[in-house]
């Protein structure tokens, strides 16, 4: 029988070793690159006793928000979102600027309909107050004029929520409390997303508020830098209006989750307007908005 020279062999095992190791190393470098997203939910209560589900996806530089009637898509790449209606399958995919600028339009001529209905001497007084709303619409006048009087500060309260520990904080303007936000270090779902960009895109969407605005100024996004909201709790007249993270799971999720379903119906931007059903009406982003 044939018998392999030990030193042969030690070679032939050791000629082997760069092999297996560039191919462990190959391997390595593919589950470090692979990039994985965040799949949220969340639960809000208001002060009517009415509650309602919000589940967020994140990955990359995508971003998908399904409520109780839309879904709506950021692609900060691209610089597009996607308004989709699940019970009328149907959607509509743009740049946020021409979805405001259609809403704006949309309002005007309602507005401008309505004017011309007036008697006569009604109708300039009426004429200068749709001026200057289309005005206020149009422009970020109340996001930048809010930025002076924020200030947020440490309220000494820390708790568990959804199995991570977060720490409060108050937000005011002046002396007025306006929201608490528990705000976590241990996750940090936004960490590829350019905040103050995502911001900018939504902002197209929603109505000005002075909750949207100070939650676009420096401070506050310095203070959730690197980490995430879990809870959130807006004090109204009739009662406290809360936002909690239920739960979150840090996986990879498909990439066509981020897409208008193929079977969908593409509409007109004045179709999805006509509906009557605006992005504003329940967009909130988890741990920003």
């Amino acid at each position: 029988m044939f018998k392999q020279n030990s030193n042969s062999a030690r070679c032939g095992i050791f000629s082997q070793v760069p092999v297996l190791l560039l191919a462990i190393l190959l391997l390595l470098s593919g589950r470090a690159t692979t990039q994985t997203g965040w799949v949220i939910v969340e639960l809000n209560s208001n002060p009517y006793g009415l509650m309602s589900m919000q589940s967020t996806f994140i990955q990359g530089n995508k971003i998908r928000i399904d409520n109780n009637e839309t879904i709506i898509i950021l692609d900060l790449e691209a610089g597009d979102i996607s308004l989709i209606y699940p019970t009328r399958m149907v959607y509509w995919k743009g740049k946020p600027s021409e979805f405001r600028e259609g809403m704006i339009r949309t309002v005007e001529f309602q507005i401008t309909s309505a004017i011309e209905q007036l008697p006569s001497h009604e109708r300039e007084i009426q004429r200068k107050e749709l001026e200057r709303m289309i005005s206020l619409m149009s422009s970020d006048s109340l996001q930048s004029g809010l930025i002076a009087g924020i200030s947020i500060r440490e309220a000494g309260i820390e708790d568990t929520i959804a199995g991570t520990r977060a720490r409060c904080h108050e937000v005011y303007i002046d002396t007025v409390l306006y929201e608490k936000v528990w705000v976590t270090r241990d996750i940090n779902p936004f960490g590829t997303i350019d905040l103050a960009y995502m911001q900018a895109m939504t902002r197209e969407l929603t109505k000005p508020s002075i909750v949207s605005a100070y939650r676009e100024s420096s401070d506050f996004l310095k203070l959730i830098e690197g980490g995430f909201v879990m809870r959130s709790v807006l004090p109204t007249p009739i009662g406290e209006s809360v936002t909690q993270v239920e739960s979150f799971r840090n996986i990879n999720i498909r990439s066509d989750l981020f897409l208008p379903p193929g079977e969908y119906r593409p509409a007109g931007l004045i179709e999805i307007i006509q509906m009557g059903t605006t992005p504003s009406d329940g967009l909130k982003l988890p741990g920003v908005d």
